[in-house]
């Protein structure tokens, strides 16, 4: 619902996420960029998305590392 709104509201959105499987459904939402979290791994494509995000919203519910992502 977070990417809809966010795309409704005129923003460009990049969804992270864990598996790659998502990617089509984030795309069907709206999603303009699509990123596994295993890709923040690496140096490189860590630095090719440096300063793309604006604003975060965390929707995930287990317990994890925010900061990961900041």
């Amino acid at each position: 619902m977070g990417v809809k709104i966010a795309k409704a509201m005129g923003h460009k959105v990049m969804v992270i996420s864990s598996s790659k499987k998502k990617e089509a459904l984030a795309k069907e939402k709206g999603a303009d960029f699509f990123v596994t979290s295993i890709d923040l791994l690496f140096p490189d494509k860590m630095k090719a998305l440096k300063e793309r995000c604006d604003i975060i919203l965390n929707t995930i519910s287990a317990k994890h590392e925010a900061m990961t992502y900041m």
